[in-house]
């Protein structure tokens, strides 16, 4: 008995089944866009950066209230200045299993509009390469388009949903050359919201959050 209980503490947690032990939590940077050299475009007398970090705040609060096991990391902080690639090289030290970048305009239609995009430059039509390929700059999406394609799908499924047409019209997914999520390696989107005054934000958070939710549990 007493060497059982030994072997018990000398053991190694990795070394024992128990089904927490490998479960690797999910890595997701936020990319609020504009930074300390970059306000962007200006809404209801406010910059761009400024809403972008707002909406990286609450988007980063309702995705830890609603998964426990999330890592979020948000690239840059209010005065901060982001040098080039920035946002890649945070993405591919952490590993992150998702990249959001938020970007806002002030809206013009009676509701908000939400536009999803994910990137693409004409050889997604490319399906295999050599391994240990070495993927250049205008192919590092295709490292994972196919996960991707899942989380537009599953994300245009949820934010497009009748019981939402009330508060904001879902756009997309558009496949473009977004120039800041060329040169991601992981998943990666874009969502560009039309920003009302006055408007609140808990509907829209809560369709992202649980798109979130989905495909954390079909990857």
């Amino acid at each position: 008995m007493i060497i059982l209980f030994l072997l018990v503490l000398t053991c190694p947690l990795h070394a024992w089944n128990f089904p927490w032990a490998d479960k690797k939590p999910l890595n997701i940077v936020i990319h609020p866009d504009g930074d300390a050299n970059s306000p962007g475009r200006m809404i209801y007398n406010n910059a761009e950066r400024s809403i972008t970090f707002q909406w990286a705040q609450l988007l980063k609060e309702s995705l830890e209230h609603a998964l426990p096991d999330v890592i979020i990391t948000i690239t840059r902080a209010p005065g901060q200045v982001l040098p080039p690639q920035a946002v890649i090289q945070l993405a591919h030290r952490l590993q992150a299993d998702l990249v959001i970048t938020l970007h806002a305009y002030q809206e013009t239609q009676p509701k908000p509009q939400l536009y999803l995009y994910q990137y693409a430059n004409g050889t997604e039509f490319i399906t295999a390469f050599p391994p240990l390929y070495a993927y250049p700059l205008e192919h590092a999406h295709l490292h994972a388009k196919e996960m991707t394609n899942q989380w537009a799908k599953l994300c245009s499924e949820t934010l497009s949903h009748p019981t939402l047409h009330s508060k904001f019209t879902f756009r997309g997914p558009f496949a473009i050359p977004f120039k800041l999520l060329q040169g991601l390696k992981v998943p990666a989107c874009a969502w560009e919201l039309g920003i009302k005054k006055g408007m609140s934000w808990d509907p829209l958070l809560q369709a992202m959050t649980v798109s979130i939710q989905k495909w954390a549990e079909h990857s």
